[in-house]
């Protein structure tokens, strides 16, 4: 019998966390169907990596969004690779490209909402359009994923649609790559110059709007006077490094917070910090983007205990038998001291780690390749 064949939709293959997950998940896959990528911004700088791992990846530039032309293209792709299922990822493909595999009459049609908000801020006008059409597509489609419980109640709420056209996939996380992440952590420290038994606080991330470093660094002004020798990583890379470097200096941090830049060693970085901060929070307007902050995650399996802003999706991850505070959104000086308070004695002690790593169990990589193939399976089913 001939393997499922699955296409994937992504706008490229490269940068954030959804391309990471996407490097996990797919090989994996892999070992059960037939699976192929399909982008339309470009290859991304990650393509290479899945098809080292047997994977093709296919790419059909979308050109003006405007085209008419555009969802026949698609059509003749569906048409050629004939899949069973096709499975997208973001507004445009979740829209367009489900149209696409629909007319093409694909068996299997699923969309998938990463963000608090995935029809785009463009304001109300516009965001209505963007509303409607994603309807429309929702219905064209079998089932909508969401990564969280909370996107999945953004979603039904603006949308309107029944709870049964949507249901939650968390994302996976390799769990064994953060095995030796606290030994790993020592050779980053020493690479950055931080003492063997300094405190560490940090932050992983692209440096960009929303997503908190302004706030991780004024708490780090606070936090280093209770409790002195503490150093910063602010590990990424983006538009606003100078600005953050700027505020840094400003705050009389410079030689205690270090930005690394872009780094693929994360669990070394994440198993280097003694406490993970995400400061993320909503806009001036109370919009949110981040639908499940796989940070946040992958520092619990690196036995990192986590103190975050009380955003809608964070009490889906930091539960009671994990080691973590949440604090209302946009305190700093809660944030700072939920920070101390984990600081105190030199640090999180074995226990906690050990907390930290059984607390996220629940998502892990070996879940949700079951659950996937799962889904496909029983949609599958129930089409034929």
């Amino acid at each position: 019998m001939r393997p499922i064949r699955v296409v994937r939709v992504y706008k490229r293959v490269g940068g954030g966390g959804v391309a990471r997950r996407l490097v996990e998940l797919l090989p994996r896959l892999r070992e059960e169907l037939e699976v192929r990528v399909l982008c339309y911004r470009g290859r991304g700088d990650l393509a290479g990596v899945l098809e080292r791992d047997g994977i093709p990846v296919d790419v059909i530039p979308m050109g003006s969004k405007w085209s008419p032309w555009n969802v026949w293209r698609y059509v003749a792709y569906f048409r050629r690779i004939r899949p069973h299922v096709v499975h997208t990822h973001e507004y445009t493909a979740n829209t367009l490209m489900i149209h696409a595999a629909w007319m093409a009459r694909v068996p299997v049609r699923i969309r998938h909402l990463h963000s608090m908000a995935p029809w785009g801020w463009n304001g109300p006008v516009r965001t209505r359009l963007r509303v409607l059409a994603d309807r429309r597509a929702a219905r064209r489609a079998h089932l909508t994923l969401a990564v969280s419980g909370a996107v999945r109640q953004v979603f039904l709420e603006t949308s309107g649609l029944p709870p049964s056209s949507c249901r939650v996939l968390y994302n996976g996380v390799d769990l064994a790559s953060y095995a030796e992440a606290r030994e790993e952590g020592k050779r980053f420290r020493a690479e950055m110059g931080i003492p063997a038994d300094a405190p560490v606080v940090g932050v992983v991330g692209r440096l960009s709007r929303g997503k908190g470093h302004e706030n991780f660094l004024r708490s780090a002004r606070w936090i280093s006077q209770e409790v002195p020798g503490t150093r910063f990583l602010v590990v990424g890379e983006g538009g606003r490094r100078s600005k953050l470097e700027t505020l840094a200096e400003d705050l009389g941090l410079r030689d205690r917070v270090v930005f690394t830049g872009h780094r693929q060693d994360v669990p070394a970085a994440l198993g280097a910090m003694d406490v993970f901060v995400f400061a993320g929070e909503a806009d001036s307007q109370g919009r949110i983007q981040d639908g499940l902050p796989g940070v946040v995650i992958e520092a619990l399996a690196a036995g990192t205990p986590v103190v975050a802003f009380d955003l809608p999706m964070m009490g889906e991850i930091l539960g009671p038998s994990v080691p973590g505070f949440v604090v209302p959104r946009g305190d700093v000086d809660s944030l700072a001291r939920a920070v101390v308070g984990f600081l105190d004695g030199r640090g999180p002690d074995t226990e906690v780690r050990e907390a930290a790593r059984r607390g996220v169990s629940r998502f892990s990589l070996d879940r949700c390749v079951k659950e996937t193939v799962n889904i496909y399976k029983t949609l599958l089913a129930t089409a034929e």
